[in-house]
């Protein structure tokens, strides 16, 4: 069950750093995240075999207000060093805080897909029984473990600091809404992309603006004192 806000990004890696890259997340950078206040969970999986948006990191909150907290703020206004070096070298990036409007599921999948996406306004105004009637039907599709939507926080997510200035924007259509699918391997995922994706079309201002892609999962943190 994904907590009440959550911050989701996508991303690229310039090739000749990758394996620095990897190194910085996992020993600091995740690290340094899940020790500020109201973060539970944070994840990293990675696209293989995709072209863009080949990483993707997910951190889940107590509320959205966790990612404007006074200690997250700090921390984003002094990046250390080594966060400098390694944010100028990302590229086709992708952050949003979303407000967790609906979640089924108590596994963590092998494997996730993530689907950004424009819910249409009648949705989107008042959408907890849409939300909880989309996350039934996703849990139920075979193999699926997880289904947790949720909708940008759009004056969250547009807060500038000094530490997302050296990223390169992936200039991504504009989307409302993330779900996250967990799925029990990606090959599960993969072959059932096609019916998700149905499954949410009838959400949805545009199924063909769908952006949907598969993800293993990498790496896993937990907050001392776990998700409580």
């Amino acid at each position: 069950m994904l907590d009440a806000g959550f911050l989701v990004v996508w991303n690229d890696i310039a090739p000749e750093v990758e394996a620095e890259y990897q190194r910085w997340h996992r020993v600091e950078h995740m690290a340094e995240r899940m020790a500020l206040p109201g973060f539970t969970l944070g994840r990293r999986y990675r696209d293989r075999g995709g072209s863009r948006y080949r990483y993707l990191t997910v951190y889940e909150g107590r509320s959205v207000e966790t990612f404007r907290s006074e200690a997250y703020r700090a921390r984003l206004a002094a990046p250390t060093p080594w966060t400098t070096r390694m944010s100028a070298r990302m590229g086709n990036f992708i952050r949003r805080v979303c407000r967790t409007v609906a979640s089924e599921g108590a596994a963590i999948g092998g494997a996730a897909a993530t689907f950004r996406c424009q819910l249409a306004d009648v949705h989107s105004r008042a959408p907890a029984a849409p939300a909880a009637e989309l996350v039934r039907a996703v849990i139920g599709v075979d193999g699926m473990v997880g289904a947790h939507l949720g909708l940008v926080d759009a004056e969250i997510t547009g807060m500038r600091t000094d530490e997302m200035q050296s990223r390169s924007s992936a200039g991504a259509d504009p989307f409302n809404a993330v779900l996250i699918v967990e799925g029990d391997s990606r090959a599960v995922l993969t072959d059932r992309l096609p019916e998700l994706r149905r499954l949410l079309a009838k959400f949805v201002v545009d199924d063909k603006a769908i952006a949907a892609q598969v993800y293993d999962l990498a790496l896993l943190f937990q907050a001392s004192g776990g998700r409580n």
